[in-house]
């Protein structure tokens, strides 16, 4: 694993320290072709497409309605998602691909990049001739991020996705080389622990019920199953569910401490008589593409423990 790490930031090293735009990108069109060779590297690849694929499925309604919307917030979200900066990377690759073919794309998006990406391989000059001295000495002062003609691909942007998912593919590497265990202890998590009644989330002291009241023992159930199993009405135990009576799952949630964002960290697909829980522990990676938005629920559990300690 070391090896392939070292081969990795190798790529990476040359396109990083390439001296003209067009050097940089070609180096990233070797890096990319490189990781995506390994074996190793295919099951943190696939997530990032599984992850681009599933944003993009949820456009679909939207984009029917609003297709510049839709396009405003895909771009929004490439933009803060390792899925973007791989997507990106993937997208020099590609171009430089057809670019290498003399492949012109029908499609008027791709077939701009592709002028762009000549522009930049021509350092500014795409048909600059052998006599054309005064051009050609100009040319070793090119830069994309000041030629108006370049929109997408300029250096700066680049080099700040590719440095995000290299280090990002570096550091799930490593990780993959961790036990399971060692793995889940080390990464960013929210976890559920109770003692003498008292529910408590990481440091944060959110609850403690009544001994003898619903709420506790409906939420031990609940720990007790499966994860992401589904719990009904009608399909707990007899004295669970008549001690539920007509109360809503929501509302029993809602007197344990579990409101607005805490909620939505730790059980999806509530309402009034069913819901699914996550588990104890759950990973900030997970919860953040599951909608749930960390600043607000730290507030959110800050405010539950003054409420608490007082």
């Amino acid at each position: 694993m070391e090896n392939l790490i070292d081969e990795i930031d190798k790529y990476y090293q040359i396109s990083k320290s390439a001296k003209t735009d067009w050097h940089f990108f070609l180096g990233l069109n070797d890096y990319i072709e490189f990781i995506k060779s390994k074996k190793e590297m295919e099951p943190i690849l696939d997530q990032l497409t599984k992850q681009r694929k599933t944003f993009e499925k949820t456009l679909i309604p939207i984009r029917k309605k609003n297709r510049l919307d839709a396009n405003i917030r895909l771009e929004r979200k490439r933009d803060v998602e390792y899925w973007g900066d791989l997507y990106r990377l993937e997208l020099v690759s590609k171009i430089i691909s057809l670019n290498k073919d003399y492949k012109y794309s029908d499609d008027e998006d791709l077939n701009k990049l592709q002028n762009e990406m000549k522009m930049i391989e021509k350092d500014g000059h795409p048909y600059v001739g052998i006599l054309d001295k005064t051009r050609y000495e100009n040319r070793a002062n090119y830069s994309s991020d000041k030629d108006e003609e370049i929109e997408e691909f300029k250096k700066k942007k680049y080099e700040f996705y590719a440095n995000r998912i290299h280090n990002y593919l570096i550091q799930q590497l490593k990780l993959n080389n961790i036990p399971q265990k060692e793995q889940e202890a080390i990464m960013p998590h929210f976890e559920i622990k109770v003692k003498d009644r008292e529910i408590w989330i990481n440091d944060y002291f959110l609850s403690k019920p009544y001994a003898t009241g619903i709420n506790f023992e409906f939420f031990e159930y609940i720990r007790n199953q499966p994860k992401n199993s589904k719990i009904e009405k009608g399909k707990l135990p007899e004295a669970l569910e008549r001690g539920i009576g007509t109360t809503t799952f929501s509302k029993l949630l809602n007197n344990l401490g579990f409101t607005g964002e805490i909620t939505k960290t730790f059980f999806h697909k509530v309402d009034k008589s069913s819901l699914r829980y996550r588990g104890d522990k759950v990973f900030i990676k997970d919860i953040e593409r599951a909608g749930v938005k960390i600043p607000v629920l730290i507030k959110q559990l800050e405010l539950a423990h003054i409420k608490r300690t007082g």
